[in-house]
């Protein structure tokens, strides 16, 4: 090795100097034109002087030209905080070309401080203003030889007379600066843990990287200037505003400043979303120092899945959260591979807010989710519902019945309908009244073969030959149903219209249908009481007996008698012939009586007939010894 011989101009390397800035104090001391004179001797071209990144050998050399001790000197190169990474690495930590200073500071002493070189430096603590990085005047980057002599080399402008930003002391932008070099400088706090330096700026990078182009979280007053994270930020202020955001996301109150920006991120129009967080994940994972961070930001995924603010095609990008996501929730499509269900039907359930999904509103659709317990239960109600509905159709076939049967069927109770479970108007017929009107007709009905019987006419039959008579399905069933008419299959099926009703049984019903809503006609009195229908009319006449009168199309008097008028007339009053067999009288005894005036005749002066009130006649015959109290 080439003996070295020390400078004759020795200085003292500062504290707080990059080495750099040393070579170039040194040069100048030891009046060298170019600080490349000592680069050549320790064996570093000058264009790679700035880089600041000089390794063991070069400040050993260094070490005995400048007769400084080689620990202070190796700790102010980059080199002793650089050798264990690799390129990419290194830019997180370095300026490139650019240098930065404090005007301030360089008034004091003109002089590059080493902590200036790294990028995530941008705020001088002492002065508590932005650091520069160009001549005020002409705007060009300031050169190392200009920052040193403080006189710009392109304009000449004293540098150390630069206008600079303050930075507020209450401000969050110094606080976070602030923690941060203290950290570099080997102050002991426990705001980083235990994580190194290089951890530190790595995992902020990353999350100013997944961030980017968001407004800052951080709310200072104070600064009109626009406050966005960049990664890449175009001005040393904007790197502050960046930098303290991503120190207050993953250092104060974590996770919920973390899960806090989460949220923004998610609502945000930011682009290449989806990379980004798939870029960020990817560095969690193979980065196992930041488990915690990693761990937040899986907590935060799962609660996104709880609360359903998830996007529909989960599955694509995000395996893992698709699965945590079908553990809550339901997709329309998973509704619809499930259960036995259309769409139109789920889309009716949830407009009748029957169905209650969480909506999650991209730009151009709208994501359903269904809570999975809740849609269960409501699913499955539906289609218990469901299953008990039957179309009219249906229900025609089945029972084969005419559609006006069908309906008449359904206004005399025997079919009830239904309301569909989305729909409010009555519209099916329900499957268990079909079921159990099924059971009751099968209970009444007789099996039987063909021509087993005479005298059966078939169902339809009925009401063409009877239409007359006002005969309704609901009723004919009715009387089915309740066996006053017998009934014959000879089908097993039950099909109506293929019934065989026994014609006697149903004329005598029709009758006796009529006489309920009607009333006897004067031939069904006339045969009740035992008189013509002439001497009925006189019995009228008298006022003994009333019925309702009706006149017809051709002005004939059709004449109606309520069965308890029948009943009461025939209660209240007693021919002689009744009497005789009622209560042993002879009929000579019976007319001397209404002879003598003893018991009136309520006939008499109407027509022959005789007429007696049985209340009258009893007392006669009770006064007379003829009959005891018991016979009355």
């Amino acid at each position: 090795m080439k003996a070295i011989n020390p400078l004759n101009n020795r200085i003292e390397l500062d504290v707080e100097e990059s080495l750099v800035s040393y070579i170039y104090r040194l040069s100048i001391a030891n009046h060298f034109e170019f600080p490349s004179v000592i680069g050549d001797i320790i064996g570093v071209r000058w264009w790679e002087l700035e880089s600041n990144n000089f390794d063991e050998r070069v400040c050993k050399t260094l070490a005995v030209l400048s007769r400084a001790d080689y620990q202070d000197i190796y700790t102010k190169s980059y080199h002793s905080i650089f050798k264990k990474l690799n390129e990419m690495e290194r830019k997180i930590w370095t300026n490139g070309s650019r240098i930065k200073y404090c005007p301030k500071c360089i008034a004091e002493k003109k002089m590059h401080k080493s902590l200036w070189g790294l990028r995530p430096v941008s705020v001088c603590i002492k002065h508590r203003n932005i650091l520069r990085h160009i001549c005020p005047k002409c705007n060009r980057n300031v050169q190392f030889g200009s920052l040193i002599k403080s006189v710009c080399r392109h304009c000449s402008y004293k540098l150390d007379q630069s206008q600079t930003e303050f930075v507020n002391q209450s401000s969050f932008l110094l606080t976070a600066q602030r923690d941060f070099q203290d950290f570099l400088l080997g102050a002991n706090n426990n705001v980083f843990g235990k994580l190194s330096k290089f951890q530190v700026i790595s995992i902020m990078d990353a999350t100013c990287r997944l961030f980017d182009g968001l407004e800052s979280l951080i709310k200072d007053e104070g600064y009109n200037k626009e406050q966005k994270i960049f990664t890449y930020p175009p001005d040393e202020f904007l790197y502050t505003v960046a930098f303290a955001n991503a120190y207050w996301i993953l250092f104060k109150n974590f996770p919920k400043n973390f899960h806090y920006a989460l949220e923004t991120f998610e609502q945000s129009d930011s682009p290449r979303k989806k990379y980004r967080k798939k870029q960020f994940i990817n560095f969690l994972s193979t980065h196992c120092e930041f488990a915690n961070v990693k761990k937040a930001y899986e907590d935060f995924k799962e609660m996104k899945v709880i609360e359903g603010q998830v996007p529909r095609n989960l599955e694509t990008f995000d395996l893992d959260s698709a699965l945590k996501r079908k553990k809550h929730y339901f997709t329309k499509r998973d509704i619809l591979k499930l259960y036995d269900i259309s769409k139109g039907e789920i889309d009716k359930l949830c407009e009748s807010d029957i169905l209650k999904p969480k909506k999650i509103f991209a730009k151009t659709h709208t994501n359903y989710f269904f809570e999975k317990k809740e849609t269960e239960i409501v699913i499955r109600r539906f289609l218990e519902e469901k299953s008990d509905l039957m179309t009219k159709k249906e229900t025609g076939e089945i029972l084969d019945v005419s559609w006006k049967g069908l309906t008449f069927l359904i206004k005399s109770g025997h079919l009830k309908q239904k309301a569909g479970p989305v729909e409010k108007q009555f519209v099916y017929i329900s499957k268990k009244s079909v079921e159990s009107f099924i059971s009751r007709m099968n209970q009444t009905v007789f099996s039987s073969k063909e021509n087993q019987h005479s005298g059966l006419i078939s169902f339809q039959a009925c009401f063409d030959k009877y239409v007359t008579s006002g005969l309704q399905i609901g009723k004919l069933l009715d009387w089915i149903i309740s066996k006053q008419i017998n009934c014959y299959s000879f089908t097993e099926d039950l099909a109506i219209n293929q019934l065989l009703i026994e014609e006697e049984e149903l004329r005598n019903q029709l009758k006796k249908r009529a006489v309920e809503e009607k009333g006897y006609t004067q031939k069904d009195v006339s045969k009740i009481l035992g008189y013509t229908e002439r001497t009925l009319h006189k019995v009228i006449g008298a006022n003994l007996i009333t019925p309702k009168v009706i006149v017809n199309k051709q002005g004939r008097k059709i004449y109606y008698f309520k069965k308890h008028q029948v009943d009461e007339f025939k209660e209240v009053y007693i021919s002689p012939g009744e009497a005789v067999r009622r209560y042993e009288v002879n009929y000579s005894f019976l007319n001397k009586l209404w002879h003598k005036k003893a018991l009136k005749n309520y006939l008499d002066g109407v027509c022959r007939k005789t007429l007696f009130k049985r209340e009258e006649l009893e007392e006669v015959l009770l006064r007379k010894g003829v009959i005891s109290k018991s016979l009355t």
